[in-house]
């Protein structure tokens, strides 16, 4: 009887073993591959040197693969080639006594970079190729034409002002994508000194570009990445973007914010769109394009 079970048993084995559909080999790998991911981040750090080790502090919390900066001077290249040498290997920076300063931060070596001069506003723009989830990607490092009041003006009359510099603004970006490759991976970043629904972000998103941060941001608009306190008055808008072409889709988007500078640091997860022909829509998520100032205390 024993000697009968065996027998039986080994039945069982084998057909289980050669049966159609079955087998005893380990379930095989996933045949989907991981999603590659890398980030991004933008921050004018204020060519007032307000608070280098915050700015320090701030792009390390964001450990981001890419940190493009404005308004670097030679004070703040040095504090930041010292301060980050070890986390980014690789670095840029095309500085100014003023503004118009670029710096670069990147994990990955930075080729090409071409410095478009300026045209219509106060300032230039950085262009460069670098590499991101090991892709070529073409990236411009951009700050617009700002709204600088004149003495004695108005709340009124700076907001007239602002919208009379947003036009300028309008000639540059225009410029700018003039300038691109469009058949390469891209990110437009930086400070636009534009805020949502007006004319800046409304044209990239015409020509195929998505706003990261609003992409996966409910209430996109009633965050903001810049403050300054004018005549008793605070002023506060979003007005640093990451603005991505149909390559590229955002994973996660946050702001973080410092008192290291006027503009706080906006950084992004991305991560490479399968199908670019479908690209997510950017469209704000809130109304209206302009905030009103909130009075000081």
């Amino acid at each position: 009887m024993k000697r009968l079970g065996i027998v039986l048993s080994a039945a069982v084995l084998w057909v289980v073993a050669y049966l159609p559909g079955t087998t005893t080999n380990p379930a095989s790998e996933p045949t989907t591959k991981p999603t590659v991911k890398f980030s991004a981040a933008t921050y004018n750090i204020n060519y007032g040197n307000v608070n280098l080790k915050e700015v320090v502090k701030t792009i390390r919390k964001a450990d981001a693969h890419l940190v493009c900066l404005q308004e670097t001077n030679r004070r703040s290249e040095k504090h930041l080639r010292r301060a980050l040498r070890r986390k980014y290997r690789y670095m840029y920076f095309r500085n100014s006594q003023a503004a118009g300063g670029y710096g670069v931060l990147s994990k990955s070596p930075i080729k090409k970079p071409r410095y478009l001069p300026r045209k219509h506003g106060y300032f230039g723009t950085l262009l460069f190729h670098t590499k991101l989830g090991g892709k070529k990607v073409q990236v411009a490092n951009i700050h617009l034409h700002p709204t600088v009041p004149r003495r004695g003006e108005s709340g009124i009359e700076l907001l007239k002002l602002f919208f009379q510099t947003e036009t300028i603004r309008a000639r540059e970006i225009k410029y700018i994508h003039d300038n691109l490759d469009k058949t390469l991976p891209t990110i437009l970043i930086g400070d636009f000194n534009s805020p949502p629904y007006m004319t800046v972000p409304v044209f990239l998103v015409k020509h195929g570009f998505t706003d990261s941060f609003a992409t996966v941001t409910r209430g996109a608009n009633t965050h903001t990445t810049w403050r300054w306190r004018y005549r008793n008055t605070e002023w506060k808008y979003r007005l640093d973007y990451i603005f991505c072409n149909a390559h590229i889709k955002t994973l996660a988007s946050k702001i973080i914010k410092s008192n290291a500078s006027d503009h706080y640091l906006v950084t992004s997860t991305l991560t490479w769109n399968p199908n670019p022909t479908t690209a997510p829509t950017s469209k704000p998520t809130t109304k209206p394009s302009v905030q009103s100032p909130r009075r000081g205390k």
